[in-house]
């Protein structure tokens, strides 16, 4: 089994991070978990003393919409009306994950160890094609004070997110950037600044335009030679606690910025090529008041945060070679019922300046959501969501709907 940063016995999550071992109570009515098995693992690496988890979830969505929104299972924008009937209904799977986490070769304090978390999308999220789409797939070597990690994972930047059934979308474009998958090398230190108080520094260096999110970024842009430079300040008081329904800490807070730049040529010379700088900061915050109520929430501003779902998706304006100023956030509240059933509403919104972008672009974009989650047991979940969500358009309108998604959802 593998072991968490404080040596805490964790598993990996869906996210590709450790999370603690802890089993529910029993309940009365609720399917049980099945009981461990005494025969040795099923799963076993060629090399002595490597411990393998093998998991991840079958997760199967139906998504009934009002309007025309994209991508149709995971929607970031509604579409303009095309005078035509818009609702649709999808059913979906691709939101299901395959999880591969390995440890086992220890040098001094150090344990070497690898993620491989994947999700059933084409290529790109934006596609709408099913396929094999990596997202953590990352090395690394870590002990109490110090981790340090290379592949692809997570933005360093604006990482919290929104608790989503629509786990793929969760308010990107719509006021959340960063949660995003980059190849990045990066380095994280702990301090322990109390007796349950925790400061984490992170730093990186990632790829400064990746195509897993809209291959379109990569169309007329190139890298400069540099990569995109992440950093993040966090500070998080978690104090033991067997009455907390949520499992949030009691309190966290970060701070993160990211900076790069880009070139943007013109394949048919239609332009001279030119570099546009890429920034952005946010603030991020989390608290639980009580066992049963949580708040989260985030804010951010930058320019051509397209690469990190800010700016809704948008880089830079190619008629004035000028880069899109954006600003966006969002906020969360969760209250657990009982251990086994949670709900958890919010909303978001992205904005750029109209100044900065071309008619027929993305203006704003919004999206309110409200959802219902049960756990059946540890491996059986079951939700519902109702969202809203409303695009303008630069000199096109505005446009809004809403969608309606069942989940249902066994892990492994």
């Amino acid at each position: 089994m593998p072991v968490g940063n404080r040596g805490v016995p964790t598993v990996a999550n869906e996210a590709g991070e450790a999370e603690p071992v802890v089993a529910p109570p029993p309940a009365s009515g609720v399917a049980q978990d099945p009981a461990p098995e005494t025969s040795p693992p099923l799963v076993q690496s060629r090399f002595a003393g490597v411990r393998i988890t093998l998991g991840g979830s079958v997760r199967t969505t139906i998504t009934a919409t009002t309007a025309r929104m994209v991508p149709d299972a995971t929607p970031f924008f509604v579409l303009p009306d095309f005078g035509a009937d818009q609702g649709s209904t999808k059913l979906d799977a691709r939101l299901s994950t395959f999880l591969l986490a390995v440890e086992g070769l220890q040098w001094k304090s150090f344990r070497f160890g690898g993620v491989i978390l994947a999700q059933f999308f084409d290529g790109d999220v934006l596609s709408g094609q099913y396929g094999f789409y990596p997202g953590a797939l990352y090395g690394y070597m870590a002990n109490d004070d110090w981790k340090f990690s290379f592949g692809m994972q997570m933005d360093v930047f604006s990482p919290r997110i929104p608790t989503m059934i629509d786990s793929m979308s969760a308010f990107a474009s719509s006021g959340n950037p960063g949660n995003s998958f980059k190849t990045q090398f990066r380095g994280e230190r702990y301090v322990q600044t109390g007796e349950h108080d925790t400061l984490t520094i992170t730093g990186a260096v990632a790829d400064a335009l990746p195509t897993n999110i809209a291959p379109n970024f990569a169309q007329y842009t190139e890298n400069t030679g540099l990569p995109n430079g992440e950093i993040r300040v966090a500070w998080k008081h978690a104090p033991p606690s067997k009455e907390s329904l949520l499992g949030w800490a009691p309190f966290e807070a970060g701070v993160s910025a990211v900076a790069g730049k880009f070139r943007t040529f013109s394949p048919t010379g239609e332009f001279r090529q030119f570099e546009t700088r890429l920034w952005g900061v946010a603030g991020d915050a989390g608290v639980q008041i009580g066992r049963r109520f949580g708040v989260q929430g985030e804010l951010y501003t930058g320019a051509s945060m397209g690469p990190y779902l800010g700016a809704i998706n948008q880089t830079v304006n190619l008629q004035t070679q000028t880069a899109i100023d954006s600003a966006g956030g969002w906020g969360e509240v969760a209250w657990a019922w009982s251990p086994r059933v949670k709900s958890y509403a919010g909303y978001g919104i992205d904005a750029v300046d109209a100044a900065d972008v071309a008619v027929g672009s993305f203006l704003t974009n919004e999206t309110a959501f409200a959802n219902l989650w049960f756990d059946q047991s540890r491996m059986t979940r079951f939700g519902v969501e109702g969202t809203w969500r409303r695009t303008e358009y630069v000199g096109a309108g505005r446009y809004d709907g809403y969608a309606l998604m069942l989940m249902s959802e066994f892990r492994f």
